[in-house]
């Protein structure tokens, strides 16, 4: 009895803590995701109104290529840098991450930028999670479990999902993960933001040709999946090569897009591209 006594208040003391970390975690993450998305339809609004905001793009990436550069340090490599650490990463992820990434990502729709939201959830998310987890002094492997923790609050006060492994199934995360995703998205709902849903229709009758359908499909996704990923790799590197200077680079890339809208006479791609849906 004895052993199973400790084995109970252990576990009890386990979930006690993940359940105070979490509901920190969601409380401010939650509170940032509202007025994230807030902020995303209002300049979204706003842009909407006032076409010529387009313009202003170029002039946008070259001023957060700067803040970037001139503050941001290894904050630059953004999703990255936070999801490398989720899966064992040893770098610090600063708090200065949120600011850059939250108001870069809401200037950028303002003037039109495709810029999605999961990025800046990742990158908030685990910013914060980083955060608590120092005034925790957590272990190496209690890290990884907060930082995907902090990641599955951005993803769900965001889109209102969950996230329980990025790179690798992590079992112990699933109590944090889910309880982090579950206070985030409440905090961020009770700002009086709703996520949007999108009716699937009717689910048809289970066959072996839907199965074959279905097979198919999952391969095309993947792959364009595939493709995209190591599309953006290599354009990266190779408008790198080509232009050194980074705020050419910001200042070209922002100016071919506002150059697309132009020729095609097509704004449907700027912003979330939500109607796209």
């Amino acid at each position: 009895m004895k052993k199973e006594t400790k084995q109970l208040l252990s576990i009890g003391g386990y979930m006690a803590k993940w359940l105070l970390i979490t509901a920190i975690i969601g409380l401010f993450m939650g509170a940032l995701s509202a007025f994230f998305l807030k902020s995303l339809t209002y300049v979204t609004d706003v842009r909407l109104a006032n076409p010529w905001l387009l313009f202003i793009l170029p002039i946008s990436g070259v001023v957060f290529t700067y803040f970037y550069t001139r503050f941001g340090k290894n904050a630059s490599r953004g999703n990255n840098l936070v999801i490398e650490q989720g899966n064992g990463g040893e770098e610090d992820i600063p708090l200065r991450l949120i600011p850059l990434t939250l108001f870069g990502t809401i200037t950028m729709h303002l003037f039109g930028g495709s810029v999605g939201r999961e990025g800046t959830a990742v990158q908030m998310g685990g910013a914060i999670a980083n955060a608590v987890g120092k005034v925790f002094k957590l272990s190496a492997l209690e890290r990884q479990v907060i930082i995907i923790s902090g990641i599955s609050a951005g993803f769900s006060s965001v889109f209102g999902l969950e996230v329980l492994a990025i790179g690798k199934v992590r079992a112990e995360a699933l109590f944090p993960s889910f309880f982090a995703g579950l206070f985030a998205n409440f905090v961020t709902e009770s700002f009086g933001v709703t996520h949007t849903h999108y009716p699937m229709g009717k689910i048809p009758t289970w066959s072996v040709e839907l199965f074959v359908k279905l097979f198919l499909a999952s391969i095309c996704f993947g792959l364009a999946g595939w493709v995209f990923s190591r599309s953006i790799v290599f354009l990266k590197k190779t408008y790198a090569n080509w232009f050194a200077n980074v705020y050419l680079r910001a200042f070209l890339g922002a100016s071919i897009v506002v150059l697309f809208v132009l020729v095609l006479n097509n704004q449907r791609y700027l912003g979330l591209s939500l109607p796209l849906l």
